[in-house]
């Protein structure tokens, strides 16, 4: 099974996502990588379960003896939106990162950049609206 990467949004409005997210899944590792090089959010900076002070500290001593779903479901879990505008600045600096220097294989990069675009196509629907978003990987 595939892991994609997908907007959520604060309040209800209607978009087409036309990519799957699973390039941005698939990679998502190296996209975090690369965010870190460019000194940008990261697409994990937008998934709200990551603000979470006590999901920080509930991992702060883990030793893999415990399944992680049961601590995460444990802890009281607070929503944050971001802005779209925030979203848009990564989507376009993975952009034109993954076109100048792009992953060993071309193809790849082709389905990566093509859901960052998409992805940033929703988040510039959503800036019109003032509506806030999540990212979630499922």
């Amino acid at each position: 099974m595939e892991i994609r990467v997908y907007p959520i949004f604060e309040k209800d409005f209607n978009f087409t996502q036309e990519s799957s997210g699973e390039f941005l899944g698939k990679h998502y590792e190296e996209l975090e990588d690369i965010a870190e090089k460019l000194d940008i959010e990261p697409l994990s900076f937008f998934d709200s379960i990551n603000h979470n002070e006590e999901m920080m500290k509930a991992f702060e001593n883990y030793e893999g003896d415990t399944d992680p779903q049961e601590i995460i479901d444990a802890i009281p879990h607070t929503e944050s939106w971001f802005e779209p505008a925030e979203g848009i600045e990564t989507m376009d600096a993975l952009i034109e990162y993954l076109q100048k220097d792009s992953f060993k294989n071309k193809e790849m990069a082709k389905g990566v950049i093509e859901d960052l675009a998409d992805l940033k196509n929703i988040l510039e629907l959503a800036l019109k609206k003032d509506i806030g978003f999540q990212l979630k990987m499922e």
